[in-house]
This record gives structure tokens, sequence and C-alpha cells, in this order.
């Protein structure tokens, strides 16, 4: 079966279970992660829009912003699960649910024997709940991970226009982002910009940096990062 072939979640679960143990990894992985990364804009607008819960959830998106960005690092466990999202709106709360799946399958290979089937049940979990974040018909995702799967390293996060919705989502989150004067954010929209553009990110040089931040950092993880200068 070719990677052009994959068009549903039934297709993608075929193309991944016909690959080598090791392959299968990559990509479960690497689905996963695209599709995380390209429904977090929903997820960050809904925090970046109210000022007034920036200051009082700053750590909270430094989490969802380093859940997707850094290899072995992890959500918050009052992150992961599903009743804790249940104040959001429909597409806030399926794009916390894609990045909490995506979480979940790295976590279903890291940290519980490789249980590499239910790592891939996570990674589709990512990709169902980022069509319902898209809100836009599964037009616009299922090409994309078809061409994610004969890509390989650091590429553009879409193969053409981002769609509207999300272009417009990122806008209004990172004017809301720039404008916040009590905490700089400049490190997160860098990072971004990296992901849409293709630009090397280096997870795995960051991970340490990030899980080494104690939990009531707060403010400061942001201009800490900066500071370590790997982004520029």
């Amino acid at each position: 079966m070719d990677a052009s072939q994959v068009h549903d979640e039934e297709s993608l679960r075929r193309y991944l279970n016909q690959m080598p143990k090791d392959e299968k990894i990559r990509l479960t992985l690497h689905v996963g992660r695209r599709a995380a990364e390209r429904v977090l804009p929903v997820a960050i607008e809904y925090f970046a829009r109210r000022p007034a819960k920036i200051a009082e959830s700053d750590q909270m998106l430094q989490r969802v912003f380093g859940s997707v960005a850094f290899a072995g690092a992890t959500l918050m466990p009052n992150m992961v699960g599903v009743p804790k999202i249940e104040k959001f709106g429909a597409r806030t709360r399926a794009a916390m649910s894609a990045m909490s799946a995506f979480s979940a399958a790295r976590m279903k290979l890291w940290f519980a024997g490789w249980e590499i089937e239910a790592a891939v049940d996570n990674a589709l979990m990512a990709v169902e709940h980022s069509l319902e974040a898209l809100d836009s018909g599964p037009s616009d995702l299922w090409p994309q991970i078809s061409a994610d799967l004969m890509r390989s390293g650091a590429e553009p996060l879409w193969t053409a226009d981002v769609p509207p919705n999300l272009h417009a989502s990122w806008t209004r989150a990172s004017a809301a982002l720039r404008s916040d004067t009590a905490v700089d954010w400049s490190f997160w929209i860098a990072w971004y910009e990296r992901v849409l553009a293709g630009r090397d990110t280096l997870p795995d040089e960051l991970a340490p940096i990030f899980n080494r931040l104690p939990q009531k950092t707060g403010k400061k993880a942001p201009r800490i990062l900066i500071r370590c200068s790997i982004m520029c």
C-alpha cells in the first residue's frame, strides 16, 4: 500500500501496520505530532484572546506548547483527561484532545513498554480530534497526512496554504500574546513560526531544559528558554 492511498483513518491504520517496527513507531509519532501541531493555534487562541486568563494560565499555556514542541515533554496531569476540558468550546476541546491523544501515544511508546498498537490508536485519535478542530471538512487534512507519510525531515506544516480558519486563529493568538505585558511569549511565537515554515525546532535539545523548569516557574519560563539561545 502506498502513502498516496491514505485517505481516512482505516487506510492510515493499514499503512502503519504494514511498516517494519521501527518505521511504524516513527510514523505513528510523526502523524500524531503533526495533527497536534496543525490545530495548536485553536487551543492557544482560547487563552490568548482572554487577557485576564493569560496571567492565570500562563503555566498551562507553556505546557500546551511544550507538550507538542519537545520530545519527552508531557502535558500537565490535569490537561490529559477530557473531563478537565469540557468547559471549552467544541473546536478548542477538539484541539486540546488532539494534543492529549498525541501525548498519550508518546507515553505508550516511551513509558508503557512500547505498546505500539495502543500508540497507533492514540495517534489516530489525535487525527480524529484534529479533523474536528479544523472544522472545514476532511479534504483539508487527509492530503496533508498523506504528504507527511511521504516526506522526511523538517518540512512546512502545510503543503498548500494554511486553512483560513487556522490562519485566523494563529493571527489572533500571536497578536494577543505579543500584546501581553506580563509575560514574554516571543520564544513560543518564534517556535510555532518555525513549525509552520518547516525549520528545525531542536526538540531533543530543548526537552531536558523544559522538563527541568520547576512547576512554579510561571511567567519566567519563556524568558529562561529564550536565554538558552537555541532558537536564534
